[in-house]
C-alpha cells in the first residue's frame, strides 16, 4: 500500500504541476472547467486544481443527470450526448477476433 500511495502522490502533484505550467504559459486561455480522469479524483487534488484557475468546476466523472455550459447554455448532460453529440457509429477490427 505504501507504494501505491507514492505513486497516485506523484501522479497527483504531477498533475497540479502541470496544470500550474499551463496557466503561467498559456494566461491568455480561459479555463473554466476541468476534466480529470477518476485517478486524480479525490478531493484534495480536485480542490487544488480548482483553486488554480480561480475555483472553477474541476469533475472526475460524467453523470447524466449533470448540466454542462454549451454555447453559453446550461444542458443537461443526458440530453447533450443524446441530441447534440450523439457520437459516430464506426465499426472496428479486434485482433485475433
Amino acid at each position: 500500500m505504501c507504494v501505491k500511495y507514492a505513486v497516485d502522490h506523484y501522479k497527483q502533484e504531477l498533475g497540479l504541476r502541470l496544470l500550474k505550467e499551463f496557466k503561467e504559459n498559456y494566461s491568455e486561455i480561459s479555463v473554466k472547467s476541468i476534466l480529470a480522469d477518476a485517478l486524480y479524483g479525490n478531493a484534495k487534488f480536485l480542490d487544488k486544481a480548482s483553486s488554480l484557475f480561480g475555483n472553477i468546476q474541476v469533475i472526475s466523472q460524467l453523470h447524466k443527470n449533470q448540466n454542462i455550459s454549451y454555447k453559453g447554455k446550461t444542458k443537461n448532460l443526458e440530453d447533450y450526448f443524446n441530441s447534440i453529440n450523439k457520437g459516430v457509429a464506426t465499426e472496428i477490427c479486434v485482433r485475433g477476433g
